[in-house]
């Protein structure tokens, strides 16, 4: 019988419009209360100032298949994209830090009944109530 190990990655689960996500841990930059005076300027400007950096945003609302009410309060994660910046994901939950065995990661295909997903995710993980979508920045900002 041949030992099979194992591979964990650490994933920041969170959710927007009631639809679960995830993103690698390694591109986050940083997790932080999302103030009404930050969301305004993502709204209105499309980006918040950051020290000397600027933050685009990156609005999963307007995507998600079913858009369900915000949340009173909202979470910004940062994310740094290799060579497009960083991106700021206005997120409905408070985001969590969690271990996902690499097995359990199953690819969607590129037109999946999943619908809008399939352009927003390259993995999906299947819970008992709700399925987990790994969302993939670079597909987002560059749609095929």
């Amino acid at each position: 019988m041949a030992n099979s190990i194992s591979e964990f990655d650490q994933y920041l689960t969170f959710a927007i419009a009631n639809v679960p996500l995830m993103l690698a841990a390694e591109s986050v930059v940083k997790v932080s209360s999302a103030s009404p005076a930050i969301c305004r300027s993502l709204e209105e400007a499309g980006m918040v100032p950051a020290g000397q950096h600027t933050v685009r945003w990156l609005d999963l609302h307007k995507r998600m298949p079913k858009c369900e009410a915000v949340s009173a309060h909202q979470y910004l994660i940062v994310v740094n994209v290799a060579q497009a910046g960083l991106w700021g994901i206005l997120a409905d939950s408070l985001p969590d830090m969690n271990s996902v065995d690499r097995q359990e990661l199953q690819e969607l295909p590129p037109h999946s009944s999943d619908g809008a997903m399939s352009t927003l995710a390259s993995h999906v993980m299947f819970g008992s109530s709700n399925n987990a979508y790994l969302l993939d920045i670079r597909k987002i900002l560059v749609p095929s």
